[in-house]
């Protein structure tokens, strides 16, 4: 949830944003629409129609990247050491 004061450059609602970020925890959409109590439905339209837009990607592996930088602009050592494995894991450190 955004609040007051929260990173959010994308000019995300807040629903928007809970999706987007569990989304780009690696959350399917249905394990998104159940910690969230919405439709799974409602989760595939926010990011199709919304939430890539306001983003400006077109997949999840394209959020999940948008995120990432983000989070390492902000200096969240979190998403230093995710990008970190992820760079491991597919050979590139």
């Amino acid at each position: 949830m955004i609040l007051p004061g929260r990173h959010n450059p994308f000019n995300l609602t807040p629903r928007e944003y809970d999706v987007a970020e569990l989304t780009a925890k690696g959350l399917s959409g249905k394990e998104v629409a159940e910690r969230l109590k919405i439709s799974k439905g409602t989760v595939n339209y926010l990011l199709v129609s919304r939430i890539y837009p306001k983003c400006r990607v077109r997949s999840h592996a394209g959020l999940i990247r948008v995120w990432i930088i983000e989070a390492e602009r902000r200096g969240d050592c979190g998403a230093c050491l995710l990008r970190q494995a992820q760079l491991v894991v597919i050979g590139e450190a």
